[in-house]
C-alpha cells in the first residue's frame, strides 16, 4: 500500500479548527511513498482544498509564497490550481523528473496567485519512489 500524508505545519491548531479567526498564512507539508506494488504510479490528489474554508468566507484566492520540494523517482510531478467557476486551471510548478530537489520562491514577484483547489499530479512512479513538498501560502 502506498502512503500519502498531509500535515498543516502552522498556524498551531489550524487542522483542529482551533481558532475562529480567519487564517491568512499557513504551510502544508505533503509526503508520499510508493511501496513494492506501486499502485499509484499515475495519480492526481487534491492537496489544498476549499481555501474559503481555510481562510473564512472573505478569501478569494490563494497566493503561494514558496515551495520546497524533494522528489525521488517519478517521470513528472506537477502542482496545479484547478480553477473555479470564473478562472481556468493553471500550472503552479513543475517539480522535475527522476530526482530533483529545490526551493521555488515567488515572494519577489508578489506570490503566485491562483483560484480553486491545488492538486498534485504524479506520473511514471515505481516502487520506492518518494516525494516531500512544503507549500507556504497566503490567502487574499
Amino acid at each position: 500500500m502506498s502512503t500519502f500524508t498531509e500535515e498543516y505545519l502552522y498556524p498551531h491548531g489550524f487542522e483542529d479548527g482551533g481558532s475562529d479567526t480567519p487564517v491568512r498564512e499557513f504551510c502544508v507539508a505533503i509526503e508520499g511513498h510508493l511501496d513494492a506494488t506501486a499502485d499509484e504510479t499515475n495519480a492526481k490528489k487534491i492537496i489544498v482544498g476549499d481555501h474559503k474554508t481555510i481562510a473564512g468566507d472573505v478569501a478569494t484566492s490563494i497566493n503561494v509564497q514558496r515551495i520546497h520540494y524533494s522528489v525521488g523517482g517519478f517521470t513528472s510531478m506537477m502542482l496545479e490550481y484547478d480553477g473555479d467557476a470564473t478562472h481556468d486551471s493553471k500550472t503552479l510548478a513543475h517539480l522535475g523528473a527522476i530526482t530533483a530537489e529545490g526551493d521555488i520562491d515567488y515572494r519577489k514577484f508578489g506570490g503566485h496567485i491562483g483560484y480553486g483547489d491545488i492538486s498534485l499530479t504524479t506520473q511514471g512512479g515505481s516502487a520506492a519512489d518518494t516525494y516531500s513538498i512544503k507549500i507556504y501560502f497566503r490567502v487574499k
